[in-house]
């Protein structure tokens, strides 16, 4: 300042994260690694790398079309989603350490009937990458949202 040296504090944040190759290779070899065991879920934010998906990522939209395509539209559906021919299931999901789908819970539905095949459909989903935290993968929590379109 003023042609004079002067003491300046600075704070960068610095995040370091693991590639998916090894994130990957980390989960599907989970047991051969003697990692800190971290059994708690953490929410999306709370996870220094986010879970992913083998269709693509969680806030694609194709992720969802890919996953309602797998729909069955039952006689039983389609009486249920009523005049409007449309429905809805919200579900919170964990993804396990391993990748793998933990038992979705239904948070809210337009309809009872539909929440047997929402299930069905999250769950038939593939395997994850999980959720890493401190180098670590864990169980992390996400929502989600299925929309039933009746068929014309």
């Amino acid at each position: 300042y003023g042609g004079h040296n002067v003491s300046v504090r600075m704070t960068m944040p610095v995040n370091f994260t693991l590639p998916d190759t090894v994130c990957a290779e980390i989960a599907a070899n989970i047991d051969n690694y003697d990692l800190p065991v971290d059994d708690n879920v953490y929410s999306f934010p709370m996870v220094d790398v986010r879970p992913k998906s083998p269709l693509g990522e969680i806030n694609d939209r194709e992720i969802w079309t890919k996953l309602s395509k797998n729909i069955r539209y039952t006689d039983k559906i389609i009486n249920a989603l009523g005049e409007n021919k449309t429905g809805r299931v919200f579900l919170r999901c964990v993804i396990n350490k391993d990748g793998t789908m933990g038992d979705p819970v239904i948070e809210m539905s337009t309809a009872k009937e539909l929440n047997e095949e929402a299930i069905r459909v999250v769950k038939s989903m593939p395997k994850w990458i999980p959720g890493f935290k401190k180098g670590v993968p864990v169980k992390t929590l996400f929502d989600v949202l299925i929309t039933f379109k009746a068929p014309h």
